[in-house]
């Protein structure tokens, strides 16, 4: 069993009780999970799927019943059904961004090389 936790807080390390697992890592996300939408968006993305809306559990891993699997992710509803503010002001504010910008649905994408931004001096 593995665990990638988003911090190194040491969740189900081995060696750690009854949920520990074999391997366990961490990710290091310098941006957290804060700008994402928004890169999605500027990249002109036309149709996004909110996995985590929802956050939920394997029901318990059949395969392996002792071990915890959860799918939360930040979602906007963690799995007791708490709906977290702050995701949830995030939706609101997608849904007012595309309510203003009509014309994001129907903009096309700009062919460009792969130098453009490279060679500006302004970004070096």
């Amino acid at each position: 069993m593995e665990n990638n936790d988003t911090n190194n807080n040491g969740y189900n390390a081995p060696g750690t009780g009854l949920r520990a697992v074999d391997r366990y890592g961490y990710g290091q996300y310098p941006i957290r999970y804060d700008v994402v939408f928004n890169n999605l968006y500027a990249s002109g993305v036309k149709n996004l799927s909110l996995y985590s809306t929802g956050g939920d559990t394997n029901l318990g891993n059949p395969g392996y019943p002792k071990f915890y699997a959860s799918y939360d992710l930040a979602a906007m509803i963690v799995e007791d059904g708490t709906v977290t503010c702050e995701k949830c002001s995030e939706a609101r504010l997608q849904g007012q961004f595309f309510k203003v910008l009509l014309n994001y649905y129907s903009a096309r994408s700009v062919k460009s090389d792969s130098t453009t931004f490279m060679n500006d001096p302004i970004l070096r």
